[in-house]
C-alpha cells in the first residue's frame, strides 16, 4: 500500500474475505458439518481481514482530507465502526434468543414445564447441567440452530452493505488518481516522521 500509493482494492478485498470468511463459520456450526477447524479458519480469515478493511479504511479517509480535518474525519470512522459494532451486536443477539426461545418451545412442547425450561436454559447455562441426556441433545440443536441464524444474519447485512457501497462508488464522481495517490504518499510520509 505504502508503494503503490493504492488501497481502493486492498480494501475492496479485505471486506470481501471478512464476508467470504463467514461463509465456513455458517456453514461448519451445523449446516452442513459441525467441524471446529472450519470455524476457526473462517474466524482467522475474517480477523484479518477485518484488520487490514479497518486500517486501509482510516488510511483512506485520513489521506484524503486536508490536515486540520484529519482529527474530525478519525472521530468519525471510529464513531460509526463503533455504532455499527453495538447495532450489530445488538440484532444479533435479539435474532439469536428470539430463534432460541421459538426452537426450545417448538421442541419441548410435549415437556409439561417446557415454558420454566426455556426461561431457565436461555437465562443461565449452568442449567445444562441439570438436564437428562435427551433434553440436553435438544437444547444443544436449538443453540446451534439460534447462533446460525444470527451468522447468517450477520452475512446478509454485510453483504447488503457490500452491494450498497458498491453502487455508491459507482455513482460518486471519484477525484483524480494523481491527486488521490499524492495525499495518500504525503499521509505515509507524515506517518513515517511520527514514528522515526
Amino acid at each position: 500500500m505504502k508503494r503503490t500509493g493504492k488501497y481502493y482494492w486492498l480494501t475492496v478485498t479485505a471486506y470481501t474475505g471478512l464476508t467470504l470468511g463467514m461463509i465456513p463459520i455458517l456453514l461448519c456450526t451445523g449446516l452442513v458439518v459441525n467441524n471446529t477447524y472450519g470455524i476457526a479458519v473462517g474466524l482467522t480469515v475474517c480477523g484479518f481481514s477485518n484488520g487490514i478493511g479497518v486500517t486501509t479504511s482510516l488510511i483512506a479517509l485520513i489521506a484524503n482530507v486536508a490536515p486540520k480535518d484529519q482529527a474530525v474525519v478519525t472521530a468519525c470512522s471510529y464513531l460509526f465502526r463503533s455504532l455499527g459494532s453495538v447495532v450489530g451486536l445488538s440484532l444479533s443477539a435479539t435474532v439469536v434468543q428470539q430463534s432460541l426461545r421459538m426452537q426450545l418451545s417448538e421442541q419441548l412442547k410435549s415437556d409439561r414445564d417446557a415454558a420454566n425450561l426455556v426461561k431457565r436454559v436461555r437465562e443461565s447455562l449452568d442449567y445444562l447441567k441439570e438436564l437428562d441426556p435427551a433434553t440436553l441433545e435438544i437444547v444443544r440443536r436449538c443453540y446451534g440452530a439460534a447462533t446460525r441464524a444470527g451468522i447468517g444474519l450477520m452475512l446478509g447485512i454485510s453483504q447488503d452493505w457490500a452491494n450498497a457501497l458498491a453502487l455508491a462508488v459507482q455513482h460518486q464522481a471519484p477525484a483524480s488518481k494523481q491527486e488521490s495517490t499524492l495525499n495518500l504518499q504525503r499521509f505515509l510520509w507524515q506517518a513515517d516522521q511520527i514514528t522515526s
